[in-house]
């Protein structure tokens, strides 16, 4: 193992080694680069989740308007969807492995708000170089 050290954090399955065979190494923490990018791709956050995705909302439906982005807002709207029946059916479906149904979840969420960012991202982005293009033409 070498450099990586495992970090032991209390709970059950520090307490039943015998379960898991591969012990407390499941419980790494992110070294380095790892850690910022998943910081910034995957906030675990709850608030900041929330804030996100409010948004996000409020993004997409006003990137709505516009014709060429519609399906795409339209397909991550089905995904975030999926996502918040995905959490309900982990939540009320298997009271065992909740944790594990969730991630999926979690990442189907973040998947529908990274898409919805970027279209966001990318139609400001448009709208700002239309005008910088309608302005340079006027002052030509």
């Amino acid at each position: 193992m070498g450099s990586r050290q495992a970090v032991r954090r209390p709970g059950p399955v520090l307490r039943a080694p015998s379960l898991l065979p591969y012990g407390a190494i499941y419980y790494i923490e992110p070294q380095g680069g790892f850690r910022i990018v998943g910081a910034l791709g995957f906030p675990g956050s709850v608030a900041r989740v929330e804030a996100w995705s409010g948004c996000a909302l409020l993004a997409a439906i006003a990137a709505s308007r516009d014709r060429a982005r519609r399906r795409m807002m339209a397909a991550a709207t089905i995904v975030g969807v999926f996502a918040i029946v995905s959490f309900l059916l982990a939540w009320h479906g298997d009271a065992l492995e909740t944790d594990r149904h969730r991630l999926s979840a979690g990442v189907q969420l973040r998947l529908a708000l990274w898409i919805v960012t970027f279209v966001t991202l990318d139609l400001i982005a448009s709208r700002v170089r239309s005008r910088s293009q309608r302005f340079s033409s006027l002052t030509a």
